[in-house]
C-alpha cells in the first residue's frame, strides 16, 4: 500500500470514530402507514325489512253489479302501501276497469281477474276473482186487484098476506031518548093572570177558535256521516250532473225517512259483521224486501252500496263516478232517502243508500 493510500484510510477511520462519539440522529419521515389518520366509525345500515302483500286482509273474490265502484283494501307488511308501489291489471277492462290506486268500476256483466303486482318484487302478486252481475231492476208493485164480491142469491119473495074477509056489522040499536037538561048558571070568568115579564135570552159568547196544531218537524238523521251524505246528495241534485255521458237536470231535494234509514243501517251492519258485499243478504233477501220489511210502503225504491271509503265526500265521489249509482242519485222519481254507515269487516267502512217514493 502506498503512503497516500494509507493516509486516506486513516482519515476515514477517524471520521467514523468521530461520528460514533457524537451520536447519530437521523430524522426518518414517517411512512404513509405511520401517519395519523382521523378515526371514523363506519356502521353498515341494517338490511331493509322484507315486504310482502298481506293476502289475509284482501278478499278472495268480489261480486259487483253493473255501475258499482269499489276500493280494494291492500296492505304490505301491515301498512298501507305508498302510491305507485303496486301495479293493478284487469284481464278485461271492458267488464271491470281498475285505477292505479285500486278503484274497481264494473261496466258490464261477466267475470275477470284483477292481478295486483308488487313492483319492487314482481314475483309477489295476488289474483282477485271479480264477478259482475246485471243491476237488479225493481218494477213498481202492481196495484191491488179489486175484490170481486161473491154472488148473493136474490131473496125469496114472501107471498102477500091474504086480504081479510069482512065481518058483517050488525045494525045499530037506536038510542033511548035523553031527559031534557036542567039549566045551570054560567060560572064567573076567572081573572086573567098578568103576563110574565120576558126573560132576556142570554147571548152566547163568540166561539173561541180551536188552536191550530203546529206541524211536527220533519225527522232528520242523527249520525254526522249519514246527515252529511244526505246534504251532499241534495247539493248534487240541485246542480244537476252527468252520469255515463247522460246529462241530468237539477232535481228536487230528497227528504230524510227513518224507515229507509233503518233498512240501510241494518244492511250496512250485516255486511260488516258477516264480511260480505252484495245487494242480496246471505239469507236471500233482496234490498226491496228488506225495505218492505222495515215498514216502508213504496211505489219505487233503489239502493246504492259502497265499502272502503273513509269519509262522506269520498263515498259520494265514488258513487257519482259510477253511472249506475249516479243515476239513482239524480233520479227525479225518487223522493226520500235513508243512509246507513257501519265500521268493521274486511273493508273497515260500509255505506248504504236506500231511496224510495212513498205510496
Amino acid at each position: 500500500m502506498s503512503m497516500k493510500s494509507k493516509q486516506q484510510l486513516g482519515l476515514l477511520v477517524m471520521t467514523a470514530l468521530f461520528l460514533s462519539a457524537c451520536g447519530s440522529q437521523v430524522a426518518v419521515p414517517p411512512t404513509s402507514d405511520q401517519s395519523a389518520q382521523p378515526a371514523v366509525a363506519v356502521r353498515s345500515a341494517p338490511p331493509a325489512a322484507d315486504t310482502a302483500l298481506d293476502p289475509s286482509t284482501m278478499p278472495k273474490a268480489l261480486s259487483l253489479s253493473v255501475g258499482e265502484s269499489l276500493q280494494v283494501p291492500v296492505t304490505i307488511s301491515g301498512q298501507v302501501p305508498a302510491a305507485g308501489l303496486l301495479s293493478w291489471q284487469s284481464s278485461d277492462p271492458r267488464i271491470v276497469a281498475v285505477t292505479a290506486s285500486g278503484l274497481l268500476s264494473a261496466y258490464q256483466p261477466g267475470a275477470v281477474q284483477v292481478r295486483i303486482v308488487q313492483k319492487d318484487h314482481p314475483e309477489r302478486n295476488y289474483v282477485l276473482e271479480v264477478t259482475v252481475q246485471a243491476p237488479p231492476i225493481v218494477m213498481p208493485k202492481p196495484p191491488a186487484q179489486p175484490i170481486t164480491p161473491a154472488p148473493v142469491a136474490p131473496p125469496t119473495p114472501t107471498p102477500p098476506a091474504p086480504a081479510p074477509t069482512p065481518t058483517p056489522t050488525p045494525a045499530p040499536t037506536p038510542p033511548a031518548p035523553a031527559p031534557a037538561p036542567t039549566p045551570v048558571a054560567p060560572p064567573a070568568p076567572a081573572p086573567t093572570p098578568p103576563a110574565p115579564a120576558p126573560t132576556p135570552t142570554p147571548i152566547a159568547p163568540p166561539p173561541v177558535p180551536a188552536p191550530i196544531p203546529t206541524p211536527a218537524p220533519a225527522p232528520t238523521p242523527t249520525s254526522g256521516f249519514t246527515s252529511e251524505v244526505l246534504r251532499l246528495v241534495n247539493v248534487a241534485r240541485a246542480a244537476g250532473g252527468s252520469c255515463g255521458g247522460v246529462a241530468y237536470p237539477p232535481a228536487a231535494a230528497l227528504s230524510w225517512n227513518t224507515l229507509l234509514a233503518g233498512a240501510a243501517q241494518a244492511h250496512a251492519a250485516d255486511m260488516a259483521t258477516k264480511n260480505y258485499f252484495d245487494h242480496t243478504s246471505p239469507d236471500g233477501r233482496t234490498f226491496d224486501q228488506r225495505i218492505t220489511a222495515a215498514g216502508y210502503q213504496w211505489r219505487s225504491v233503489a239502493e246504492n252500496i259502497a265499502a272502503g271509503q273513509q269519509t262522506p265526500a269520498d263515498v259520494m265521489a265514488s258513487w257519482l263516478s259510477s253511472p249506475g249509482h249516479c243515476k239513482n242519485i239524480f233520479n227525479p222519481i225518487l223522493k226520500e232517502l235513508g243512509v246507513g254507515y257501519f265500521e268493521g269487516g274486511s273493508y273497515k267502512q260500509y255505506w248504504v243508500q236506500d231511496f224510495g217514493t212513498p205510496r
